[in-house]
């Protein structure tokens, strides 16, 4: 698994801010961003273990995780198709 075996991948997403209807087409498109997306994603075991959960913030955890001392460079991947849906969002 991509996260398993590629250091350079900080937490893979199903969402994508700019995958609107009429915009993205391609399914099996992926990108590579070091924005952190905040929705709809899962990072590995160790990466929360080693890493994260012993300095979790009590709040504002997102923008906590796209700050730089968390990512430390590393790529968030994610779909050119959103795979999921902001619950706001029909």
């Amino acid at each position: 698994p991509l996260l398993e075996h590629d250091p350079s991948t900080y937490v893979i997403s199903a969402w994508n801010d700019n995958g609107l209807r009429g915009k993205v087409a391609d399914k099996a498109n992926v990108y590579r961003s070091g924005f952190f997306p905040g929705l709809g994603w899962l990072l590995s075991r160790r990466l929360w273990e080693e890493e994260l959960q012993p300095k979790w913030p009590y709040e504002h955890w997102d923008h906590w995780m796209r700050d730089n001392a968390q990512r430390r460079n590393r790529d968030s991947v994610f779909p050119e198709v959103p795979r999921d849906y902001h619950a706001g969002r029909k």
